[in-house]
């Protein structure tokens, strides 16, 4: 499968996502280790280390970071995210180098 280089407009955005916290954005679940929580869509509504706060229509969903793919929505762009990149708080993440793009 060939890689497809990312268009520096939604590296930036990207990388934007990944330095603030995540609370208030719209992800659904692409896949995860956990088959359960694949295609739950909903509205993070807290977000610790290594879980985030799913709500879903009242009920909020607790969703390990580790070991998914998160589709990530918000108004500027749509894109898919590996756990990894987004586990920690946000104040670590902003000190991560992202290499491998």
């Amino acid at each position: 499968m060939k890689v497809r280089p990312i268009k520096k407009r939604l590296r930036h955005t990207i990388i934007t996502v990944l330095n603030r916290p995540l609370n208030g954005l719209n992800i659904e679940i692409i896949d995860h280790t956990d088959r359960s929580l694949i295609s739950l869509k909903g509205t993070v509504s807290w977000e610790t280390k290594h879980m985030i706060g799913l709500d879903i229509s009242s009920s909020i969903k607790k969703i390990p970071k580790l070991g998914g793919i998160i589709k990530i929505t918000t108004p500027d762009a749509k894109f898919n995210i590996a756990g990894k990149l987004i586990d920690g708080t946000y104040v670590n993440r902003k000190k991560k180098k992202h290499k491998n793009w």
